[in-house]
């Protein structure tokens, strides 16, 4: 079943998307049992907040979720020479 460019792959809720970063607006909501709550996108956009009224990172909107130039990273040392970004925002990933 293909909903909003997505494909549910098991009665699970496990589902793939192809392109996840030329689909507008799309985030994930993420929490746990503790009480943190998350909006975060395919490039690691987002904010952390504990309440509608308590956050740990600056409050964004959906639009801010995609325009804002800060982000969560994941940084990738290969080979002892080779810096890579899980995000795509390298040096050599960007050019």
């Amino acid at each position: 079943m293909y909903q909003n460019g997505w494909k549910f792959i098991d009665k699970k809720g496990t589902f793939v998307l192809e392109n996840p970063t030329m689909s507008n607006y799309l985030y994930f909501p993420l929490v746990n049992e503790a009480g943190m709550m998350s909006s975060i996108t395919p490039t690691l956009h987002g904010d952390i907040n504990t309440s509608q009224n308590s956050f740990v990172t600056e409050p964004v909107s959906a639009i801010d979720l995609h325009n804002n130039k800060a982000s969560r990273n994941f940084w990738l040392l290969i080979d002892d020479e080779e810096v890579w970004s899980a995000t795509g925002y390298s040096a050599k990933q960007v050019d």
